[in-house]
């Protein structure tokens, strides 16, 4: 996952003066820049995402007297840190020779921090085992480092007991970090592996026990009652309180259960509104399909499912007959967004209702749950940026569904700090196009120029743009097949290619040969992995039962199934989302959650072709990006 090194050679100039401490002024002939000594305060508030910034800073350094070369060392090595340029960032740190305490300690914790970003796990050990016995070890920088060392090294009980004192060294410390680190303890347990719960059933202090007992109870495989008496789940979790008062997982719990289990409507009664006739029946009757072969595998105790035809009547008729006459207590759907905006438009929203798309409303009962592609930017650009991409090409192929794609990727990519190389569109003349945006056209053009002159045949390598360190394509699946092949021959290079779902439309590897390399993020084919949590069970086992029905259909169909099951989970378990912050429904078309909107966010699988087949990308990990992200906002 980490940005290979591709600025080395450009600012090798550069680098040669900040390492020789050249005292050379600058040539008569270069451009009339002047450079002043510098600033500890400016750099530290400085990005780098170009050639310029880079040349600025290393020539700067030139002015820097010897006794602040550490400091200087360090301070730039901090915001290349920030910036996920580990490599090069650990690569300055080498120049560090520390002179006082402060000087040691900042040194290994930013080499630990680096190491581990890099997965080079031995080193991070090596980094903080100097400082063991030093004060940074009672700071919570080291022991966020420590807990995140522990993750990658499989020790769970080790990893969640240093997760328990860091957060409680938050506390003094840092308290914005408090939450954050009892969110990442919960999310930690609630994905782990049955070889990881089986550690920590080894140990008994009460941390672990806390943890292990509030995943139990919340899990629908381990404790039935979730599903089939909710009220029941929620007397259990007013006893873990009782039982565990000093646990910091009683951060999580959002309101008071009892007065919530008394206001809390039965669901005895659920309207499933779908356009079971029209043009999107398809989709629908996949939907419905789904949603009641979970509905009979877990069998809910006295539930009744009515189903509402809004291809034949107005979403809000059909409402107001779920809702006054029948006497339905919770809705799903409906599925387009004309019929949701139909619905918002024609009536009050007063029962619980789930609506499978998304909408620019937010009344109180209403949740959105959405497949679009844009819903996948988020995860994207926060796993770019981490990697260090912060440069991309932007391409689209001139639709509006692209072009929308496009711009929400720009706009949530500026939001992060990272910086549009370019934004262009293919639309017209596929394989110009490309040479623009990379920069070719200029090299062929003075080739043919050159050719023109000489009777013998003139070799030439075309150069290519380098202020781009990534590309970010917002199409579909043919265009992108295209697109690929043609960026690798206008040297792409070892630009890594981004994309979203949207171009994994085949199970087809012959298709997909030309996709290879694209990175993506999505859900696999069956949400099962060896070793899976005990709560993927369920969804494994009713989508096998959905492929078995249907072999030949299965992967066109398996985004639907996966909504029509989702749906249904959501549907027994999202009340524990009133109760628990970050509680995660484990769904099939990824890990759910719902934010104060009352939008369901999907946490993906990173996902990359390989000989035509879309497979997960092993070197990512959910938690271990969020420890990415709380290494970098405590230096930041």
């Amino acid at each position: 996952m980490m940005r290979k090194m591709s600025w080395f050679p450009i600012i090798g100039a550069g680098m040669v003066l900040l390492f020789s401490g050249c005292s050379q002024q600058p040539s008569t002939n270069a451009p009339n820049i002047h450079y002043q000594k510098l600033s500890f305060s400016e750099l530290e508030n400085q990005t780098f995402v170009s050639k310029e910034d880079l040349d600025k800073l290393f020539m700067q350094t030139k002015y820097v007297s010897y006794a602040e070369k550490n400091k200087l060392y360090i301070t730039i090595s901090r915001r290349l840190t920030l910036d996920a340029q580990y490599q090069l960032a650990s690569m300055i740190l080498d120049q560090v020779t520390p002179v006082t305490s402060e000087e040691f300690e900042e040194k290994h914790l930013l080499l630990a921090q680096q190491t581990l970003n890099m997965r080079h796990f031995d080193l991070a050990q090596r980094a903080l085992k100097q400082l063991r016995h030093t004060p940074a070890s009672a700071t919570i920088r080291y022991q966020l480092l420590l807990s995140w060392y522990h993750y990658e090294q499989g020790s769970y009980s080790s990893y969640i007991t240093a997760l328990h004192e860091a957060t409680h060294s938050a506390r003094v410390q840092r308290p914005a970090l408090e939450q954050p680190l009892i969110q990442t303890a919960w999310k930690s347990i609630q994905r782990a592996k049955p070889s990881q719960i089986e550690q920590l059933r080894a140990h008994t202090n009460e941390p672990i026990a806390g943890w292990l007992s509030l995943r139990e109870l919340t899990d629908p495989m381990d404790n039935p009652n979730v599903v089939r008496a909710p009220e029941s789940t929620l007397k259990q979790l007013r006893d873990w309180q009782i039982r565990y008062s000093d646990h910091s997982g009683n951060a999580l719990f959002k309101t008071e259960i009892e007065s919530y289990a008394q206001a809390m409507k039965p669901r005895k009664k659920i309207g499933l509104m779908l356009p079971l006739t029209g043009k999107h029946r398809q989709a629908s009757q996949l939907i419905q399909k789904a949603f009641f072969t979970a509905y009979f595998d877990s069998r809910p105790l006295d539930q009744m499912i009515s189903v509402y035809d809004t291809g034949q009547a107005h979403s809000y008729d059909q409402y107001q007959k779920a809702t006054k006459q029948d006497g339905v207590e919770s809705i799903i759907g409906p599925l387009t967004k004309f019929e949701i905006d139909d619905l918002l438009s024609g009536t009050q929203i007063t029962t619980p209702t789930l609506v499978l798309n998304n909408t620019s409303s937010h009344p109180q009962l209403l949740s959105q749950y959405s497949l679009a592609p844009s819903e996948e930017t988020g995860q994207l650009v926060s796993n770019m940026i981490l990697s260090g991409y912060r440069h991309p090409l932007v391409l689209s192929d001139g639709s509006s569904a692209s072009t929308t794609l496009a711009n929400e990727f720009t706009e949530q990519f500026r939001s992060r700090g990272g910086v549009i190389a370019d934004a262009t569109s293919v639309d017209q003349n596929m394989n110009l196009a490309v040479s623009q945006v990379m920069g070719t056209d200029k090299s062929q053009s003075r080739h043919r120029f050159a050719q023109s002159l000489s009777a013998s045949p003139i070799r030439v390598v075309a150069e290519k743009r380098r202020d781009a360190d990534s590309i970010f394509i917002a199409s579909g699946a043919v265009n992108t097949r295209q697109l690929i092949p043609m960026l690798k021959y206008h040297y792409s290079g070892n630009l890594p290619i981004f994309s979203t779902s949207l171009i994994n439309k085949t199970s087809n590897p012959h298709k997909n040969q030309d996709l290879n390399s694209a990175i993506f993020f999505d859900t696999p084919l069956l949400p099962s992995l060896p070793q899976s949590p005990k709560r993927m069970d369920f969804p494994k086992k009713v989508m096998d039962k959905l492929r078995s029905s249907d072999p030949t259909g299965f992967f066109d169909a398996f985004r639907f199934y996966g909504l029509g099951f989702d749906a249904f989970v959501i549907s027994q378990t999202g009340y524990l989302w009133d109760i628990l912050d970050g509680y995660t429904i484990i769904g099939v078309n990824g890990a759910l959650s719902r934010d104060i909107n009352g939008r369901i966010q999907r946490e993906l699988s990173r996902m990359v072709f390989k000989n035509g087949v879309a497979t997960i990308d092993s070197r990512y990990d959910i938690v271990r990006e969020q420890w990415r992200q709380l290494t970098h906002d405590v230096i930041a």
